[in-house]
């Protein structure tokens, strides 16, 4: 199994917390009312959002194509600061990423986890992204090594799942950073594609991100049977949006279903 970098120890370290299983989540704080809830909340350990640039170019908490957002990056990083959040940046163009990135190595360098996450690549059933691999890349090591990096496939509601290439093309991608990385993954389509992702994680020193929307209790199960909660996130909601704490195994197993729970 490959060796996990250093940062992942100094992060559990922060948030004195034993497993990465064990990080609680507020999922898409794009507004001045989800940033007071999150913060109001005393387990939760990071705060995600999506940044993406007003009409005037000032980088934003919104989802494309919404352009307009009553709360800034930099007052959402200052909040986070001041109460010792860790700041999950889900960059939706990449426009964004330059000015985006410069609040975050003025702002947050050496006082609170971040990470740093975009779709580079297709997904199953996705769209091709906007960004440019290669320059995502480079420009997070160069302005904010001390982040996390999440790199994540554009994925769709009609997906089959990861296949091999797909995780090859990533890895490839990641062979030279030294940086943390954990990958964004999809909860349904990380079931469906198990085995190329056994691969990945034998092979190199990633985590994985599990996102999205979970409907069926089975997935729950299947996701602390076969996952790893000392090398996984979990950032899932139910149906009603409410997080789902996910308590992983103490030996996760090593092979998975072939088929999706019924």
């Amino acid at each position: 199994m490959a060796r996990l970098h250093r940062s992942w120890r100094e992060m559990l370290s922060y948030f004195h917390t034993p497993r990465l299983a064990d990080i609680r989540w507020a999922h898409r704080v794009n507004s001045q009312d989800r940033l007071d809830q999150a913060l109001a909340a005393p387990d939760i350990h990071f705060v995600e959002g999506d940044v993406a640039l007003d009409p005037q170019g000032t980088p934003i908490m919104a989802h494309p194509p919404d352009r307009s957002s009553d709360l800034s990056l930099a007052t959402w990083l200052d909040a986070l600061i001041a109460e010792g959040r860790g700041a999950k940046l889900d960059i939706k163009e990449p426009e964004a990423v330059l000015p985006s990135l410069d609040l975050v190595a003025q702002r947050a360098q050496d006082r609170i986890p971040v990470m740093v996450n975009a779709d580079l690549f297709q997904g199953p059933g996705g769209p091709m992204p906007a960004f440019i691999p290669e320059e995502f890349v480079a420009t997070c090591q160069a302005m904010v090594p001390f982040a996390i990096l999440s790199p994540g496939w554009a994925v769709g509601t009609h997906g089959q799942g990861y296949t091999l290439p797909m995780l090859e093309e990533m890895a490839s991608l990641l062979a030279r950073v030294d940086m943390p990385v954990t990958l964004s993954v999809h909860a349904w389509l990380l079931f469906s594609s198990w085995t190329e992702f056994k691969w990945m994680l034998d092979e190199h020193p990633f985590t994985l991100t599990v996102w999205g929307q979970v409907t069926v209790p089975e997935l729950v199960g299947w996701l602390e049977r076969y996952t790893d909660p000392q090398r996984t996130l979990y950032d899932i909601q139910g149906p009603n949006g409410v997080p789902i704490f996910v308590h992983g195994c103490v030996s996760p197993s090593v092979e998975a279903p072939l088929r999706p729970p019924s």
